[in-house]
């Protein structure tokens, strides 16, 4: 049997917290509450060892989860230029780089977060078209505790201009191509789903257009 992978474990441990968790929220007695909370414990004390961060500070997160777990949503644009150059970022944080994006907000479609967070990020005003691709990430070894599915929103494209950064980002680029670059965790793919979106337009979008919402 060959050896489990940093990632298979952390995906094996939000399992079980997962499970607990909702143990937690729906049990009718005190017998079984106790044993999720002991299993809450154990996954949180496992976190801890693993990723070397306070046990009490992620039991306490653990336990703030309402319901079922499901994963966070995120939104990543392809904002590029009628020139064919897609807008990258370097994030103030890990200094990697990313596409312009963040999460939805409660009772914000995708499309609008993706229009926000370009604001917010770049300055930059665009109009989302639609969906080109869906990446699925982890529990990871880094500060990514829970699940995301991140939607890749594409842009029409602009005209090439001077980008304003936030202060979550130090420098921007337009690129051709994705090498080259330390990518924020993901964003190696949705860079290179962007390109090729830039290339075939048309062809990649998976979801409804923006003029027909």
């Amino acid at each position: 049997m060959s050896e489990l992978t940093a990632s298979e474990i952390l995906l094996a441990m939000d399992k079980i917290r997962g499970i607990a968790v909702e143990g937690l929220n729906y049990a009718n007695n005190v017998y079984d509450r106790e044993r999720y909370t002991q299993l809450l414990e154990i996954v949180a004390s496992m976190y801890g060892a693993y990723l070397q961060a306070p046990e009490e500070a992620l039991l306490s997160r653990f336990r703030k989860e309402l319901g079922s777990c499901t994963p966070k949503i995120g939104v990543n644009v392809a904002v590029h230029t009628t020139s064919g150059q897609l807008l990258a970022l370097r994030r103030s944080d890990d200094q990697s780089w990313c596409l312009p994006g963040g999460w939805v907000a409660v009772g914000e479609a995708p499309h609008e977060a993706a229009e926000r967070e370009t604001l917010e990020e770049t300055g930059l005003h665009v109009r989302v078209q639609g969906t080109i691709d869906l990446h699925m990430k982890g529990p990871q070894e880094n500060k990514f505790l829970h699940h995301q599915l991140n939607l890749l929103m594409g842009a029409a494209a602009i005209e090439e201009q001077r980008v304003t950064l936030s202060e979550e980002h130090s420098e921007y680029d337009w690129i051709r191509e994705p090498d080259g670059k330390i990518w924020h965790p993901g964003h190696l793919e949705h860079a290179a789903c962007a390109l090729a979106f830039i290339e075939q337009p048309g062809a990649m979008l998976r979801m409804q257009k923006a003029s027909d919402r």
